[in-house]
């Protein structure tokens, strides 16, 4: 009987507690878009920026490494070239994947699901993480000679972890 009331009054302790960020390290991400306005129907091409944390690095044959568009055809895909670590190809510091891409809804934000798991190299490897990007798109232009197209409202997107800073 004892046992299970201080069991309760430690989960009702636990749970008055604030959540707190254990400062899980986890890349940045920053998403570009080639320049110019978008036409529908149109292919585009969109790169995303990769920043590991130091210490880190991501194999390139990961199940959990992702980038793929929802709502969106991949025509291509691309990526930086990687370094070859203990006989893995694998990326550290700084990388890029690319996605040209033909679809999304006009006047509707183009969402990207991202994923990773990154490892430290030491050897230890964090859960596999992942979450959902989104770019604005808007209709654009119009007129008799210059008909209606999409067009970023930012050319550059970034997401960050709350301790990261976007450059």
């Amino acid at each position: 009987m004892p046992r299970t009331l201080i069991g309760v009054v430690l989960a009702l302790a636990a749970s008055a507690l604030p959540a707190q960020d254990f400062g899980t390290p986890e890349p940045v991400w920053t998403l570009r878009v080639a320049s110019g306005p978008v036409a529908p129907g149109q292919p585009f091409t969109v790169t995303a920026e990769i920043t590991l944390p130091e210490g880190y690095y991501q194999d390139v044959d990961s199940p959990f490494l992702r980038f793929e568009p929802v709502g969106a055809t991949v025509l291509s895909r691309a990526s930086s070239v990687p370094r070859l670590r203990e006989g893995k190809e694998s990326y550290t510091g700084k990388f890029t994947l690319t996605r040209t891409v033909v679809g999304g809804t006009l006047g509707h934000p183009v969402s990207w699901s991202a994923g990773w798991q990154i490892c430290r190299e030491s050897g230890v490897c964090l859960l596999p993480a992942e979450k959902t990007l989104t770019l604005e798109l808007t209709v654009g232009g119009g007129g008799p000679d210059r008909p209606p197209s999409w067009a970023w409202t930012s050319g550059e997107r970034c997401w960050v972890p709350s301790s990261a800073v976007c450059s």
